[in-house]
Formats: C-alpha cells, structure tokens, sequence
C-alpha cells in the first residue's frame, strides 16, 4: 500500500492526513510533505494517523524533527485518531509523551491556541 497525504486547512489550523503506510520507502514523501508545510509556520499543525497502517522508525524520525522544528516557533504539533499498531510503536520509542493525541480532529482543533 502506498502513501496517501492530503491537507487541509482550518482558520490557523493545518491538518495533514495520512492514509496508508508510513514505511521506509514512504518517509522521503512524508519528509517531502511535511517541509511543503512548515514554512507558513501554522499555529497548529494536525497529523491525521487515522488510516496509518504501519510506521517505520525513520518516519517517526521525519515527524519528530518537524514537530521540533515548529515548536521553536511556538507552533504545536499534535496527532489524532491514532492507531493501537502506530500507538504501540510510539509507545516503544518512548515519543507517546513527545506528541499530544487527540481522538479526532474536531477535538484537536477545540484545543488549539489562543494566542
């Protein structure tokens, strides 16, 4: 299965969805996808894991990294609907605590930052 990344905006909010596998042929076009959006520097940026069905550590990596990046710049990074198979493998690495979890969308961008 390949990857399939759409993104949608929201007021200040990005949302990028990802539907498929994130293995390690697919991290260059998360990487790809992910630096398309950084530089706008959204407020809030929404990592849709609803329909990831496998994660590699390299793209853990690549998502890391961007939430790091933006965070310098007081942008927040969060994940909805995350899988168990994609939530075990967080979980492993120890990065369930790096990324704050939603269950959907609508509650992620009910949280979002005021100011």
């Amino acid at each position: 299965m390949t990857l399939n990344i759409q993104q949608e905006t929201h007021g200040e909010a990005l949302v990028i969805a990802l539907d498929g596998t994130l293995a390690v042929d697919d991290a260059k076009d998360l990487e790809q996808a992910l630096t398309l959006a950084a530089p706008g520097r959204p407020k809030l940026t929404i990592l849709d894991m609803a329909g990831v069905t496998f994660i590699s550590s390299l793209a853990l990596g690549t998502m890391v990294s961007f939430q790091r990046g933006l965070t310098r710049h007081g942008c927040e990074v969060v994940l909805t609907a995350v899988p168990d198979v994609v939530l075990d493998v967080l979980q492993r690495a120890q990065l369930d605590q790096v990324f704050p979890r939603f269950n959907t969308i609508g509650d992620a961008l009910a949280e979002m930052p005021t100011s």
